[in-house]
């Protein structure tokens, strides 16, 4: 049996976001510095409750303003990814938030594009 979950409203995204952050950090508090950040990550999850918990379990080690600059950069909180996808080379550290491009390298996109290719 398949369910199908329909996406939340802004509101209701923005709640979700809020409530599942103050769950795995208590002491969390949605500053109204915050606010932009999480209605851009509900935005950018187009409202899909179990992405929005997913993020909203981030807020333990990462800002709000964090989690969504590493939405615009699919791979930035996925070092260990870009490190597979590298073939003879150190893996780099982690883009910071300040990252002068949100795309991945070709090699990336060919691995990424590799890994997702469905297999006949």
């Amino acid at each position: 049996m398949t369910r199908t979950v329909p996406p939340l409203g802004e509101a209701d995204a923005f709640e979700l976001f809020s409530d599942r952050a103050g769950h795995v950090r208590p002491e969390f508090t949605l500053r109204p510095e915050d606010a932009e950040a999480v209605r851009s990550i509900c935005r950018r999850l187009d409202g899909l409750p179990l992405a929005i918990e997913l993020a909203a379990a981030g807020v333990r080690a990462l800002d709000p303003a964090y989690i969504a600059a590493g939405l615009t950069d699919h791979l930035a909180l996925l070092p260990s990814a870009r490190a597979r996808c590298r073939s003879g080379s150190q893996p780099s550290p982690p883009r910071s938030t300040g990252a002068t491009s949100c795309c991945p390298t070709p090699s990336e996109r060919s691995c990424a594009s590799s890994r997702f290719r469905r297999r006949v």
